[in-house]
């Protein structure tokens, strides 16, 4: 889903952290929920879109949200929800053991996958 139609997705979940939380990659141990979420919707028939764009727009969302000025709170993730339009299926990937190398790069795995590993 294209993120100029994020007025128009079902919803638009919004991570946030507070600063000093991770100083060094703030609101990267959001990252893991934030796809834990979006497997979760591909299940349900939901398309989802992580939308970092719009961060630098936090003084403009914040407040709508209600999200309390000067206490430290950053825009750590958006990901915007809705049922696509147009093909939805498995996405074509090519097999594990084309993509994957072991111990260092270049080197290819022994084993092989000839197809994926879920329906």
């Amino acid at each position: 889903m294209p993120a100029r139609r994020l007025a128009s997705s079902t919803v638009n979940p919004i991570g946030t952290i507070q600063s000093g939380e991770n100083a060094i990659w703030p609101g990267g141990s959001i990252y893991p929920a934030v796809w834990s979420l979006q497997l979760a919707a591909r299940a349900h028939g939901l398309g989802s879109v992580p939308v970092g764009s719009l961060a630098r727009h936090q003084a403009e969302i914040f407040p709508r949200l209600g999200v309390p000025e000067n206490e430290g709170w950053m825009l750590a993730s958006i990901v915007a929800l809705g049922y696509p339009t147009g093909r939805w299926a498995v996405a074509p990937r090519k097999p594990a053991h084309e993509v994957t190398f072991l111990e260092r790069f270049g080197q290819r795995p022994t084993w092989t996958a000839p197809k994926p590993l879920w329906p």
